[in-house]
């Protein structure tokens, strides 16, 4: 027994499947071809039957096989094989917008600092958060048929508008035809990584100076101006509390300078870094890096609480172009925004003053 292919021929030999306005209704309906192609093929069904060494396809992998089309490895297709008919060409866009999201991944920062994920349809957002104060907050053990202590939680008085994140992808099909499929998912798979590390300039701006609430984030000092030391982290760790510092962002030279503390020369701190090259400080947060933050300011938060991630419409690739094979301006994009959730689970550091 092996993989089931006799839906997916069906689809591949159908006329009124595989087609370019197969796009405009997954757009109407909030799918993907992908999701769209299950429907028609489920995977449950057409694995089945598999045996153990085989991948487990889903129904759009199962048509790149149907096309004789290979995307990976040293034997990957050239880029001309995706327009060897109508429906191959259908097919491309969705690869596009599947490396690209495979490569959003391999920017995984974000991961780090937002805590959560909110999808809506409006064009404006208002967020919601409760008071900060500890007395406000706090949970009161009560004398029986005494009132129970009250939270109030509020909506913001700023809706967010969620804006427009991408790049137009420039190349002739002249240029690309003889290039291979694996070289072509590398270069989108940079692109999708460069669009993950300025969304978390965006992050970084809404933590600073907030997300138009009226809310930028407290600030304390070093204890030296121009000077950052292992005791301003642990300050910075401090004053934090009730909330646990999980990310701390800085700019190259402040990361240097923290990566330098002799805390961070001991074997236990350092093991992760040589083995991972991801970088976690003796009180438990990950350090991160961006450029954006500038050489003054340094971010500690607790990243379950600090940012909430707008998304009105996912990751989109203008497939009518795609489809005939012009990557020319052609745009690679999706709306979203960002909101603090509790302003005081984020706090800088600010080194001069």
């Amino acid at each position: 027994m092996s993989i089931d292919f006799k839906k997916a021929r069906a689809i591949k030999e159908s006329r009124d499947i595989l087609v370019p306005e197969v796009y405009m209704y997954c757009r109407n309906n909030g799918i993907t071809l992908t999701e769209y192609l299950e429907q028609h093929d489920p995977s449950n069904e057409a694995l089945s039957s598999r045996n153990e060494n085989e991948p487990l396809l889903d129904a759009f992998e199962r048509q790149l096989i149907l096309h004789n089309i290979v995307t990976t490895g040293p034997k990957a297709s050239e880029f001309q094989l995706f327009f060897q008919s109508t429906s191959s060409s259908v097919l491309f866009p969705e690869w596009v917008r599947r490396v690209i999201r495979s490569g959003k991944l391999l920017q995984p920062i974000l991961q780090h600092i937002v805590g959560t994920t909110t999808y809506t349809t409006a064009q404006e957002y208002t967020t919601l958060y409760f008071a900060e104060e500890t007395e406000e907050r706090q949970l009161y053990k009560v004398a029986e048929g005494a009132e129970l202590p009250e939270i109030n939680i509020k909506t913001a008085e700023h809706s967010l508008k969620p804006y427009k994140y991408g790049c137009f992808i420039k190349a002739s099909y002249e240029s690309l035809r003889r290039k291979s499929l694996n070289v072509i998912k590398v270069l989108l798979e940079r692109i999708a990584a460069q669009t993950e590390l300025d969304k978390v300039a965006t992050v970084i701006n809404t933590i600073i100076n907030g997300d138009g609430d009226n809310n930028p984030a407290r600030i304390i000092n070093t204890n030296v101006s121009g000077v950052i030391s292992y005791e301003d982290l642990i300050s910075l760790w401090g004053e934090l509390y009730p909330y646990q510092m999980t990310t701390i962002i800085s700019n190259k030279a402040n990361h240097l300078t923290i990566l330098n503390f002799d805390e961070f020369k001991k074997s236990e701190v350092g093991r992760g870094f040589e083995e991972t090259g991801e970088v976690t400080t003796p009180i438990g947060a990950r350090l991160i890096r961006h450029e954006s933050i500038g050489p003054d300011y340094i971010i500690g938060l607790d990243k379950r609480f600090a940012i909430e991630e707008i998304i009105e419409s996912e990751l989109t690739v203008e497939t009518d172009r795609l489809i005939r094979g012009q990557f020319e301006t052609t745009a690679v994009s999706e709306t979203i925004a960002f909101g603090k959730i509790f302003n005081e689970s984020a706090i800088i550091l600010n080194k001069t003053w």
